[in-house]
């Protein structure tokens, strides 16, 4: 009897640490993910975000050394910095490479001055469009499109038949 009361229990401790172990493992994980998140938190609260740009478009109605006006929908002002990117034909330009009447587009930062990331003065370059078409990889036949099979000749066709006269 008292052999059999150590046995049940041996087994009901075992059965007790095998249940428990698992869920002890999980609260510490969840701890430790809790706490990783935090972090990430205050770092990104502590860390400037990089604003997004907001695409423009447009012509160009007036610029002065800093800033250009261009008509989209509405009239628009937008500063142009030292750090503002600007190209033209796909090189590198300047705000004097733009004329009045052009087109123009980018990227902005809005807030109490629109500050410019990008401009491009003029249509796209057409160049880019070709490069990106050529690029593209061939495409592998599928396992359900039959396979290619290679041409046969052409057969001349036969000549044509010489035009008759109307009869009147």
């Amino acid at each position: 009897m008292i052999k059999s009361t150590i046995q049940y229990t041996i087994i009901g401790l075992a059965t007790l640490a095998l249940v428990t172990a698992p869920l002890t493992a999980a609260e510490k994980a969840n701890k430790t993910d809790k706490a990783d998140k935090a972090d990430k938190a205050e770092k990104a609260k502590k860390e400037p975000k990089e604003a997004k740009g907001i695409p423009f478009h447009g012509r160009l109605m007036s610029k002065t050394d800093t800033s250009i006006t261009l008509h989209e929908r509405t009239e628009r002002t937008i500063e142009i910095t030292s750090d503002t990117k600007i190209t033209k034909a796909g090189k590198p330009g300047t705000l004097a490479d733009a004329t009045v009447g052009e087109e123009v587009a980018g990227m902005y930062v809005a807030g109490e001055k629109n500050v410019a990331k990008s401009l491009r003065i003029g249509a796209k370059p057409e160049e880019k469009k070709a490069e990106k078409k050529t690029e593209k990889p061939a495409t592998k036949p599928d396992a359900k499109q039959p396979a290619a099979t290679p041409a046969t000749p052409a057969t001349p066709a036969a000549p044509a038949a010489p035009a008759v006269p109307a009869a009147k």
